[in-house]
């Protein structure tokens, strides 16, 4: 293969003129004739490169040229014995060796981790003075010198590639990245697989859009505004208005800024886990496993089910209402409001009716309505249910207002339910695409616990925070946001970059230090996190143990509208003979 694109090197088209590195082609190829989809390769290796020119031994690693800056870390120019190293925003990606190439296998672990530049030197012979300095070939934009690609598919089996054609920019132009991949991650056609637009995206890991607005698209500068005191949950700290996603009631604690977040949120997690409650998700265990017996078992016989109607969908809005209090005769009602509200929350008035988005309406304000008189019903009668205890708790930090227990409420009901519904379905799609992972947690039903991490970062129930708001000028990748702006954070883009998980396109249930951000982080980190992740264990287990011989209907399946809160709206399988 005369150029391929490589992962870590953001996917451009890369020239691997060395026997070395047909070799390795070689290898990658000849394992994947033999083994099965699940099991093959993609051809992610470290460029290599040696020759011997006028008695001088010159060999290297990595792409030297996609570097901004350069270091001589061992010997010295003058004996014309040494190694330098070559970085690109702040992480290894080359070196080059003269008569001193013994340490090449140091350097190449650094470029496979990421490690930061510049690198510590491995031997006594570092110079006296490190000091980078910037390079002067071409910019790595330049690389492909005009198409250049991306892998795209859920399997590392998968060869197909798309073609992306990339703008020389004009000198002195401001990039603003890359021109509709944001459009075309939006639009519905991408829904399937937005994965290989997201790579683009990455390219330009800050990129500020037509509006104003500012796209964070990479692992590192997503953690950090996430962590960043600077950024705003308030949307009335946006330069530009934007109507508040409660509807006019009173804000759930993930829409507020500390201290008032702070306050309300160890409030609620008195109740809710640990410190003072660490026992709830596991004394829920016996009722969510009989949850779960029950809907399969109305799956048994029928040869064709929908994951999401028949399942994913029902399950957590049961567990929600018993963890809250809700009285069994009003479970139906419940499961009828969050079915409307999910509904309007995809509305499109260019194709659907108006009667959607006014059920939707008319559901927020029958279940607020409902929720105030169960919350007032529980003054003075101290029961398990949250509501209950949140209505009757005077704690350090004293008590909630009513309206404040049913706006907590009212997040965990639908943010928690549809978090929970679509993880369920992505991981039972990604089982199904993945038979062999599928029988191993039929063997290994402990490997259920590493799996949905996995899934977290390979297919995110959350795949994009919307809308953040900069409290003041903040600076992210060398890029000053101004005060007001809007953020948007890209999380599943974050969680497949190739800068900080290795093979990120890759389903690995077995993958080590998997720190996602499916839940994502900060102050902010997913409140009912444990209790979707624990429903989704014993989901999976029991699906995959119960269903005979299950197989998907159509793949791709259709998909929600959302690309914000991405899963499949329909999952069909058949099981038994078919």
């Amino acid at each position: 293969m005369a150029r391929c694109p490589n992962p870590i090197y953001e996917y451009r088209l890369i020239s691997l003129e060395h026997w070395a590195n047909a070799v390795e082609q070689a290898e990658v190829a000849a394992h994947n004739m033999v083994s099965a989809q699940a099991d093959r390769w993609p051809h992610l290796s470290i460029p290599l490169f040696w020759s011997i020119q006028f008695g001088v031994n010159i060999k290297s690693v990595g792409v030297p040229t996609f570097a901004d800056e350069v270091v001589v870390t061992q010997g010295s120019l003058d004996d014309h014995r040494f190694v330098t190293a070559y970085g690109y925003r702040g992480r290894v990606t080359a070196a080059v060796s003269f008569n001193n190439g013994k340490w090449l296998d140091h350097y190449r672990r650094l470029i496979e981790t990421a490690a930061p530049f510049p690198p510590p030197c491995p031997t006594p012979d570092q110079p006296a003075d490190m000091k980078p300095v910037p390079v002067d070939f071409p910019g790595p934009a330049l690389l492909a010198q005009g198409a250049t690609v991306v892998v795209t598919g859920h399997d590392p089996g998968e060869r197909r590639v798309t073609a992306v054609h990339q703008h020389r920019q004009k000198e002195g132009q401001t990039t603003t990245g890359t021109p509709g991949t944001l459009q075309r991650i939006f639009d519905y056609s991408a829904r399937a697989d937005p994965y290989p637009l997201y790579a683009e995206l990455r390219k330009t890991p800050v990129a500020r859009q037509e509006d104003g607005s500012y796209v964070i698209s990479t692992y590192r500068e997503i953690t950090d505004i996430l962590n960043d005191p600077h950024l705003s949950s308030d949307v009335r700290n946006l330069s530009r208005p934007m109507p508040s996603a409660e509807g006019g009631a009173t804000s759930s604690f993930i829409h507020m800024d500390s201290p008032e977040h702070d306050r309300l949120r160890r409030m609620a997690m008195r109740h809710f886990g640990p410190p003072h409650t660490p026992g709830l998700v596991t004394g829920l265990e016996g009722f969510l496993t009989a949850t779960v017996g029950s809907l399969i078992d109305d799956l048994a016989g029928k040869e064709q089910i929908d994951v999401v109607d028949d399942f994913a969908f029902p399950f957590p809005v049961t567990v929600i209402c018993h963890l809250l209090g809700v009285p069994r005769e009003d479970e139906p009602r419940f499961h009828l409001w969050v079915n409307d509200i999910m509904n309007s929350i995809d509305y499109n008035p260019k194709t659907d009716p108006k009667e959607k988005l006014d059920k939707g309406v008319q559901a927020r304000k029958d279940l607020h309505q409902c929720l105030g008189e169960l919350v007032e019903q529980r003054h003075g009668r101290p029961g398990d249910g949250l509501l209950s205890r949140l209505a009757n708790d005077d704690g350090p930090d004293g008590r909630m207002a009513d309206a404040e227990i049913v706006a907590t409420a009212r997040l965990l009901l639908i943010a928690g339910h549809e978090t929970t519904v679509n993880l369920i379905t992505n991981g039972m799609l990604t089982l199904l695409r993945h038979p062999q992972v599928l029988q191993r947690l039929r063997d290994e039903p402990d490997l259920v616990v590493p799996l949905v991490e996995e899934l977290l970062r390979y297919e995110p129930p959350v795949q994009i925070i919307p809308w953040r708001a900069a409290y003041s000028d903040v600076t992210v990748a060398d890029t000053v946001i101004p005060q007001g702006s809007q953020i948007m954070l890209m999380l599943a883009s974050g969680s497949r970059d190739p800068k900080h998980f290795h093979h990120p396109d890759r389903f690995d249930p077995n993958r080590r230090d998997n720190q996602h951000l499916g839940f994502g982080s900060g102050i902010h980190l997913c409140f009912g996190g444990s209790l979707a992740r624990r429903e989704t264990q014993i989901a999976l287990t029991e699906l995959v143990r119960q269903l005979d011989r299950p197989r998907l209907v159509a793949d791709p399946p259709p998909y929600r509208p959302s690309p914000v809160l991405r899963g499949p709206i329909h999952l069909d399988i058949e099981q038994g003979d078919g």
